[in-house]
């Protein structure tokens, strides 16, 4: 069996057992784009990443605590 076949399959059996919202071509995309920004450091997707919070660089942050209001970027 072709392995690209096998997993391009597997893929869409996983999408469908879990009734994601996207198709096998956008998680494709995003698959090939994170592997670009690993392996050529695309600035596009660098930035500081905490648990599933992605912040990309440049972004600036606002938080608001006991009513001061503070800025990081």
């Amino acid at each position: 069996m072709d392995t690209n076949h096998h997993i391009y399959t597997e893929l869409a059996y996983q999408l469908r057992k879990r009734e994601a919202p996207r198709t096998e071509e956008e998680i494709t995309l995003i698959a090939l784009k994170e592997w670009m920004a690993r392996n050529f450091s695309y600035s596009a997707m660098r930035g500081y990443q905490w648990k599933e919070l992605f912040l990309p660089h440049g972004a600036m942050l606002r938080l608001i605590h006991r009513g001061m209001t503070y800025y990081a970027e």
